[in-house]
This record gives structure tokens, C-alpha cells and sequence, in this order.
């Protein structure tokens, strides 16, 4: 369990603090789940400061495992607010756990604004590996919530550069956060794919999802 201070000058918590929180940890690791659970918030409000964000971490967890996800991701944003600019190793690593957070959330929720803010706040930080993927899947899915349906199919951009690749055209790989100004413009309609392919003496045939 990381701790975290918000005076680095301030003297150590006491052995008996530190003691307390050594046994609260000890006892809910023991416990069933539920059980763990229902422990866990009243201790974290009255926890001493510097174990709080951690314990808090903990909490938004919980939340997000039963359904919470307007009060996990409140939590997670007071400690992503109160710890993204901090530079001190245990602030950085949960402040990227409450990004991280905020991305899963984001993402689910299809909140393509919220995405963004992540994505720009994290700019010039500190964070470490772990967090680097989650931004990545936060920038593509920040894109794909921001175009149309069709511009935002990737078989669309797929195919047209097979068909480039097939006339030994200039071939470019596809990469969902790198399209070029052509695929968001016009995107590839499925009829065109189609009519494109007969053309080419390709076998291929339209499928409706419902």
C-alpha cells in the first residue's frame, strides 16, 4: 500500500498510526470480499492523511465492481485532481491508477470529451508504463466517438488500402489514431467496398449487423 504526503517536511506518522493501518490491512485481506468491502470505506475516512489516496484507490475499485460507476469515477477524479501534478513516485503511480480509472469508465461510457481531458492532462507527466496503453485506447476511442459511423469502420480504411496495395499503389498502414485527412473526410461506404470489389473480381458480400 503506497503512501503519500501531502507536507514531505512533516514528521512520520506515529508507530501506533501506522500500526493501525498494518492490522486494518492484515484483517481485510482476510476477509471474504463482501465482507472486506464493508470495512473498507469508514476505515479510509478516518485512516491517517498520507495512507488516504491509496486506501481511497482501493475504494474506487469496490465501487466499480458493484455497479458504482458514477461514485467510482467521482473519487477517482478527486484523487486523479488533488495528484496529477505531483512528481513524487507514489503520487505519480496513483495518480496513473486514477487515470487509468477515469479511461475504463470513459470509455464505457462512450464519453469522448471526458477521454480527451485525460489525454491532454497527461501530457508532460511523469507516468509510468502501465498507463501508456490506456492512453492509447483512450486517443482511438476518443476518435472513433468523434466521427460518423460511416468514417469511423476501420474495414473501410483496411480495404481501400488493399485495393491501393492490389494496383501497387502507395500502401500505408493503418492506424486508427493516424488516418489521414482523406479516410475522415469521406470515409468508405460499404456499397462502394461492394461495387469497388466487383469491379476487381473480388468475392465479397454485404452483412447487416442488427
Amino acid at each position: 500500500m503506497l503512501t503519500v504526503d501531502d507536507d514531505p517536511g512533516r514528521p512520520a506518522d506515529t508507530s501506533e498510526a501506522n500500526g493501525a493501518v498494518a492490522a486494518f490491512l492484515r484483517n481485510y485481506r482476510k476477509r471474504e470480499p463482501d465482507a472486506a468491502w464493508s470495512l473498507l470505506g469508514g476505515f479510509a475516512a478516518r485512516a491517517p492523511d498520507r495512507w488516504k489516496p491509496a486506501l481511497h484507490m482501493e475504494v474506487t475499485t469496490g465501487l466499480l465492481k458493484r455497479g458504482f460507476f458514477d461514485d467510482s469515477g467521482a473519487l477517482a477524479s478527486q484523487l486523479w485532481e488533488k495528484l496529477r501534478r505531483r512528481r513524487d513516485f507514489n503520487a505519480v503511480l496513483i495518480a496513473d491508477q486514477a487515470a487509468s480509472r477515469l479511461i475504463d469508465i470513459g470509455i464505457g461510457r462512450a464519453d469522448s470529451e471526458g477521454l480527451r481531458r485525460i489525454i491532454i492532462e497527461n501530457e508532460g507527466r511523469p507516468w509510468h508504463g502501465a498507463l501508456e496503453g490506456k492512453l492509447l485506447r483512450a486517443n482511438q476511442a476518443a476518435w472513433l466517438l468523434a466521427h460518423t459511423g460511416a468514417q469511423n469502420i476501420a474495414c473501410g480504411p483496411r480495404a481501400l488500402n488493399s485495393i491501393l496495395d492490389f494496383q501497387r499503389a502507395d500502401y500505408v498502414p493503418v492506424r486508427l489514431d493516424r488516418f489521414s485527412g482523406d479516410y475522415i473526410a469521406t470515409g468508405l461506404p460499404m456499397t462502394e467496398l461492394h461495387s469497388m470489389a466487383g469491379k476487381l473480381g473480388w468475392q465479397a458480400q454485404l452483412v447487416r449487423r442488427t
